[in-house]
């Protein structure tokens, strides 16, 4: 994004997610400015944490681009968003369902792994607590599955 290399950068925001640190830099940029979003990937990973997203702008614009993320923030307030039409809204897949499943396929694994070295051993005894894994996979990938459909059915 910065072309000319002989020109120093300056921190001119910074955020506790990289989403608002990209949106920031595209505001801007649309707006004119050189900006980029950096560290992104930090403050994603450690979700603001440790490190935080920063904005940079070309330090000589540094107070223009402070100036202009004042209007971008003060347009922003100024919208009415209980008149505002946000488009329809969408069936989002609940957290519990997603968290049903994501066991499921970890006890799938686990399981699958268990049996393997209970077989390759000869135990029966490991075979075994593989065996149930595997149907306490079966179970709740069950349970999900109608409570699913049944909400799919309303």
């Amino acid at each position: 994004m910065f072309l000319e290399s002989d020109q120093s950068t300056a921190v001119l925001a910074t955020t506790r997610t990289a989403f608002e640190a990209e949106t920031i830099a595209a505001a801007l940029r649309h707006r004119g400015f050189a900006a980029q979003a950096v560290d992104t990937a930090s403050a994603q990973v450690w979700s603001g944490a440790i490190g935080s997203a920063k904005v940079l702008v070309y330090e000589r614009d540094l107070d223009a681009a402070r100036d202009e993320l004042r209007r971008i923030r003060s347009e922003g307030a100024a919208v009415d968003w209980d008149s505002t039409d946000l488009g329809e809204q969408f069936d989002a897949e609940r957290p519990s369902s997603r968290f049903a499943w994501t066991t499921v396929l970890l006890l799938v694994l686990a399981g699958l792994v268990v049996v393997s070295a209970g077989t390759n051993r000869g135990d029966p005894v490991i075979q075994t607590i593989g065996g149930a894994a595997l149907l306490l996979a079966a179970v709740i990938g069950a349970v999900s599955w109608m409570t699913d459909t049944r909400r799919d059915r309303r």
